[in-house]
């Protein structure tokens, strides 16, 4: 079990266990098991019981957000994935990939600039506009928790690779890559579900955005900044939330 809290920031870095027994007790589900209790109690999470003041609005966006968002982020490294729960502010619980978490609290209009941050996007030298088209499987073994999936995902997008992306394909061949999918999604007012996504492959060699086409999955130049503006049109508004 991993508490440490900073009074001073709010700053918390938990396990995963912890967190969902913080965030169900939090929302009144249920309280902390005695462990985690006495856990958070020593760090100075709780405080009678109660989450310490620099949390209020972190959590109060976890209990009840208006949208949800997870990032997914595979390299030939490994996968993390990142969530957040979207309200006044956001509440980001950051994979620190050691089986523990950050939880920080992010304004939700810059909420494209912390996934920015967080996947390593940046300014790429640009692609030729011919890409390539792909599978969906090997979008799958991109993400997918094992290694060699991964390396077989990387190997059929080297192989799909048009020549004016040469580069592109060489720094993929190399493991110089990133597999970075955004989803939002949120309750509609009439009680449907609806999403949107956002996912790129990033390499020093240049970025591409896959498009849903109609019959296939494209991979098309794009650009850091337009991927900024792409994650920032996933928060939905509130007229899509609750019709007003």
């Amino acid at each position: 079990m991993t508490v440490q809290f900073d009074p001073r920031t709010g700053l918390l870095r938990l396990d995963g266990g912890t967190f969902l027994d913080l965030a169900d007790s939090a929302a009144g589900h249920r309280p902390c098991s005695p462990e985690r209790l006495e856990a958070l109690s020593h760090a100075g999470v709780l405080v009678d019981g109660r989450p310490h003041s620099s949390l209020g609005t972190v959590l109060s966006a976890v209990v009840a957000p208006r949208a949800q968002l997870t990032l997914t982020l595979a390299s030939e490294a490994g996968v993390h994935v990142h969530q957040g729960w979207l309200a006044c502010a956001t509440g980001l619980l950051v994979d620190l990939g050691d089986a523990t978490y950050e939880l920080r609290t992010v304004a939700t209009d810059d909420v494209s600039g912390a996934v920015m941050g967080l996947a390593g996007l940046e300014p790429r030298p640009g692609l030729a506009s011919e890409g390539a088209v792909v599978a969906e499987e090997t979008l799958e073994d991109l993400a997918a928790p094992t290694r060699e999936a991964r390396r077989r995902g990387a190997a059929a997008l080297v192989a799909a690779a048009s020549p004016d992306w040469a580069a592109w394909a060489a720094c993929v061949a190399a493991g110089l890559w990133t597999f970075a999918v955004v989803d939002a999604f949120w309750a509609t007012r009439f009680g449907s579900l609806a999403d949107r996504r956002v996912a790129v492959l990033d390499t020093p060699a240049g970025v591409a955005l896959v498009d849903p086409a109609e019959d296939d999955l494209r991979l098309v130049p794009t650009t850091a900044d337009d991927v900024r503006r792409l994650v920032a049109g996933l928060v939905p508004t509130a007229l899509e939330v609750s019709g007003t």
